[in-house]
C-alpha cells in the first residue's frame, strides 16, 4: 500500500510537470514543449489510474495474458518511448557541440549493432525472461531492479544518441518492437 501511495504521489507530479511544461511551451511559443506537457500530463494521469497495478507489489502477478498486465506493460513501454523523445529534444540543441569534438573518420556502423543488440536485449530479452523465471519475476518488484532497468534503458539510448543517433533510432526500434512481440506475444504462447 506504501508503495501504491508512493506511485500516485509520483504520478502526481508527472501531472504537474506536464501542466507546468505545457503552460510554459505556450507562453513561449514552443509546440514541441507543449506536445511533451500534454503527453506527460497524460501519462501521469495513466499512471495514476494503473498505480495498483505498476507499483503495489503484493498485489502485481505477472501473468501475460491478463489484459491489465499487458495495459500496464503498455503503459510503461509509452513512457520509455516519452522519455527516448525528450532526450532526443534536449540533446538536439547540443548537436552542435558534439560536432565540435567529432573530428577523422565517421562513426563505424558497428555502433548501429551494438544499438539493435542491446534493444534487442533489454526490450524484448528482458521482459521475456521476466515472464518466464519465478525468480526473476520477484525480483523486478523490487524498486533497485527497476532503477537498473531504467538506468541501462536510458544509459544505452542517451550515449548511442550522442556518439550516433542512427544507432539510438535503431535501439529505440529495436527496443519498441521486441518488447511489443513479447507483451502481444506472451498472453497467446501462456494460454498453451
Amino acid at each position: 500500500m506504501e508503495r501504491e501511495r508512493l506511485g500516485r504521489g509520483l504520478s502526481f507530479i508527472i501531472i504537474g510537470c506536464g501542466v507546468t511544461l505545457f503552460a510554459v511551451s505556450v507562453a513561449s511559443g514552443q509546440a514541441i514543449g507543449a506536445t511533451f506537457g500534454v503527453l506527460s500530463l497524460f501519462m501521469g494521469l495513466a499512471f495514476y489510474q494503473t498505480s495498483n497495478q505498476l507499483f503495489d507489489a503484493d498485489r502485481v502477478v505477472i501473468d501475460p495474458a491478463d489484459t491489465s498486465v499487458i495495459i500496464a506493460n503498455l503503459l510503461q513501454l509509452g513512457a520509455v518511448l516519452l522519455v527516448f523523445a525528450g532526450i532526443t529534444y534536449v540533446v538536439s540543441d547540443f548537436e552542435s557541440i558534439t560536432e565540435l569534438f567529432r573530428a577523422g573518420p565517421p562513426v563505424p556502423t558497428y555502433l548501429v549493432f551494438l544499438g539493435i543488440f542491446l534493444g534487442l536485449t533489454l526490450g524484448g530479452g528482458v521482459a521475456f525472461l521476466t515472464f518466464r523465471w519465478e525468480r526473476l519475476q520477484s525480483a523486478s518488484r523490487s524498486v533497485p531492479f527497476r532503477m537498473i532497468g531504467f538506468t541501462a534503458t536510458f544509459g544505452a539510448y542517451f550515449l548511442l544518441l550522442l556518439s550516433q543517433p542512427l544507432a539510438a533510432i535503431a535501439y529505440a526500434t529495436v527496443y519498441t518492437l521486441s518488447r511489443l512481440l513479447v507483451l502481444l506475444g506472451m498472453g497467446p504462447l501462456s494460454q498453451r
